[in-house]
């Protein structure tokens, strides 16, 4: 009899045998019991009692003499069996008599995952791990729960780490980041436990625990100073004086001297040179032959298509991967020169420089797939003569994105279809509270597909102290940008976009304000995108492009 039940429990657990997982055991050990701890195929002895409970080992059974006396409660064989979801989950089928026990509230019990009724799973539990993203860890961050997040001391960014229950805590001090509603109203973000004197409070304008946004109050206006008004003084006039005359004086006259006169010299002419100017000459063409920024007739998220065609007789589209679709966009500033964003002349797997004879630029195209709707003799795909990038532009950084492409051939700027947009007069205006127009072939939304046509869009621009106050998918803004967005989002370029033209319209001509650079996703709420400011490259661009013909 005690032979066959060493053999019942062998051949009820060749699974859990095989296992090297440990459990715990009963308060009484084996050891304490008088038993010793044998391998299943060696525990067929003189043992009047085999419990698996009593070893650390799955794969040990614990054998006691007949002569020790047993508690009635270890005196039974352990014959539950595990299915294979069970030991796939590393877990151990244990009667529910002994569950308390065995499977404390540090695991899980699960039922019917067992061959009989009367016994449960116990699973160890896991704790599931947060990942940080590279963001995170760019920003030296660690990943938390977002149930500790009152624990971190610094910033909890949310889209930092991977888990639907995780969070990315940035050490350094809370930092209240203003939305673009705050900025509208010159307010500033601060924590609410620093009881700042405010004329109003705007609530969740703030990204961050516990901040408000702080409006200042507007100075009270000041009642006019009445400066009291004395009468007039009236100053005695004196009689006039007379003063004697004196009678002439006559002085004799001489009599003229006659000066020989000597023959004319003749001298040889003297050639001048024109004057020396320190700003270079630009070549500008009658103003009846073309005007700069002119629309015909009148990538964009939240857009719509332009009609009519041509309307935006400066918009190029730039093939650069040789695949017969636009990549990018660009601006037509003159009858030789592109305007351009530079990270678009890099290949974005290996950030190397494209050659420049796999670069196209299609000129007065609409739709890009197709050949229907082309203008004969005015739409065309030009090569590249030359690429003139900004000096201190680096693809491994955003800063000075601004590119010049030099066409192979001229272009005529009399055809309706094709025309320069005109550059900014003034290097000092931002262009701030103004709206601006984007147009490109980029996606309609984030993660979307390229449209086939071209898309246009409306969107304001923000004021230089809002933009230059915020962050962009963790970069500074600087002052040879601007930023365009809406507090709803909604409205924005998109991939496939850059160097593409942001213009305001003054008169009725476009002027060019600013290149598609970069964002932080697409048309995301109070996440502006950001453009090269062009006003702060007019002297570069002039110098580079004085073999170039302007319209004015």
């Amino acid at each position: 009899m005690k032979v066959l039940v060493a053999l019942v429990l062998a051949a009820a657990l060749p699974c859990l045998a095989s296992s090297s997982s440990t459990f715990p055991v009963f308060k009484d050990s084996c050891e304490a019991e008088g038993g010793k701890c044998l391998e299943v195929e060696n525990a067929k002895g003189d043992c009047s009692t085999l419990n698996q409970y009593k070893c650390a080992e799955t794969s040990q059974l614990c054998c006691v003499e007949a002569s020790r006396n047993m508690k009635s409660t270890d005196s039974r064989v352990w014959t539950c069996k595990g299915t294979r979801k069970c030991l796939k989950m590393q877990g151990r089928c244990v009667p529910k008599a002994d569950l308390k026990s065995v499977c404390p509230p540090s695991k899980y019990a699960f039922k019917k995952l067992c061959d009989s009724e009367s016994c449960v799973c116990c699973i160890e539990k896991k704790k599931k791990k947060c990942k940080p993203t590279q963001k995170c860890l760019a920003m030296e961050g660690k990943c938390i729960s977002k149930g500790k997040g009152k624990k971190c001391k610094g910033r909890v960014v949310k889209e930092g780490c991977k888990g639907k229950k995780c969070a990315c805590c940035i050490p350094g001090p809370v930092n209240c980041e203003p939305s673009l509603k705050c900025k509208s109203v010159n307010g500033v973000c601060t924590p609410k436990k620093s009881k700042p004197s405010c004329g109003s409070i705007l609530k969740k304008a703030c990204q961050g625990k516990g901040c408000i946004c702080c409006v200042p109050e507007k100075p009270k206006p000041t009642p006019p100073v009445t400066i009291p008004t004395r009468p007039p003084v009236t100053i005695p006039t004196r009689p006039p004086v007379t003063i004697p005359t004196r009678p002439p004086v006559t002085i004799p006259t001489r009599p003229p001297v006659t000066i020989p006169t000597r023959p004319p010299v003749t001298t040889p002419p003297i050639r001048t040179t024109p004057p020396v100017t320190t700003t270079p000459a630009v070549t500008t063409t009658p103003a009846a032959a073309c005007r700069c920024g002119i629309i015909n007739d009148r990538r964009i998220v939240g857009g719509e298509q332009v009609q009519p065609q041509n309307k935006y007789p400066w918009v190029v589209g730039l093939d650069v991967l040789g695949d017969s679709l636009y990549d990018c966009a660009g601006n037509i500033i003159n009858d030789r020169y592109i305007l351009t964003a530079a990270h678009c002349l890099f290949n974005p797997d290996t950030l190397e420089r494209i050659p420049l004879s796999d670069i196209t630029v299609g000129i007065a195209d609409h739709d890009q797939t197709s050949t229907a709707d082309d203008v004969p003799g005015v739409t065309m795909k030009v090569g590249v003569e030359e690429a003139i990038i900004f000096d201190s532009f680096s693809i491994v950084n955003v800063d000075f994105d601004i590119a010049l492409l030099k066409l192979e051939q001229p272009l005529d700027l009399t055809a309706p279809e094709i025309g320069p947009v005109c550059l900014p007069a003034n290097d000092d205006d931002t262009y701030g509270g103004d709206s601006g127009t984007v147009v490109g072939w980029g996606a309609t939304e984030e993660g979307g597909a390229l449209p086939n046509i071209l898309r246009e869009a409306d969107i304001p621009i923000l004021q230089k102290a809002a933009c230059e106050s915020i962050m962009v998918a963790f970069f500074t803004i600087t002052e040879t940008m601007i930023c365009a967005g809406t507090d709803a989002g909604g409205v924005d370029s998109c991939n496939g976009d850059s160097g593409g033209p942001l213009s305001v319209v003054e008169g009725d001509q476009h002027v060019l304000v600013g290149l598609s650079a970069f964002g932080d996703g697409c048309a995301r709420p109070g996440i502006p995108g950001v453009y090269s400011r062009i006003s702060k490259y007019l002297s570069w661009i002039r110098e580079n492009t004085q073999d170039a013909v302007y319209c004015p």
